[in-house]
């Protein structure tokens, strides 16, 4: 992310990805995009699990979202938007869009575990890049308007 140092995600990007992890010192995907709206929208978001084992929940989400005045977005993305994502096998992921001042990113938890304990880390990457892994169905949400 050029100009990282002066950027408010400067301060979660490397922060280590955990299952479930939920923490100033560690996140996965939904810990971390609960945190950013809390404290750049002063939003708190509903706790559910997303991943491979919280299909159940993701509908619980998207009705509590709603009810805090978010909607999906059919147009382009902008900073502040959520964006959902699912891959090949159904398992949910999702980041909060920031802009740097030149590019819009993806902040996002990416990781996974392995026999040795979590791997990854919060990153910032372009769309394209965050949804290479395979995610082939991805809807941006809004807050407002």
């Amino acid at each position: 992310m050029s100009n990282v140092t002066l950027h408010w995600a400067a301060a979660y990007i490397g922060k280590p990805w955990r299952s479930a992890g939920r923490g100033p010192h560690a996140y996965d995907c939904w810990g971390l995009v609960m945190r950013v709206c809390q404290v750049r929208l002063g939003l708190q978001m509903p706790e559910v699990a997303i991943g491979a084992r919280a299909q159940d929940q993701f509908g619980a989400l998207l009705d509590a979202s709603r009810g805090q005045g978010w909607h999906r977005v059919d147009g382009a993305p902008r900073a502040d938007d959520v964006l959902l994502m699912r891959n090949r096998a159904g398992d949910r992921h999702c980041g909060y869009m920031v802009h740097d001042g030149r590019h819009l990113r993806v902040l996002h938890a990416d990781g996974h575990m392995t026999p040795t304990g979590p791997v990854g880390c919060v990153v910032a990457q372009t769309l394209e890049e965050a949804i290479a892994g395979g995610y082939r169905e991805h809807e941006f949400w809004r807050h407002g308007e």
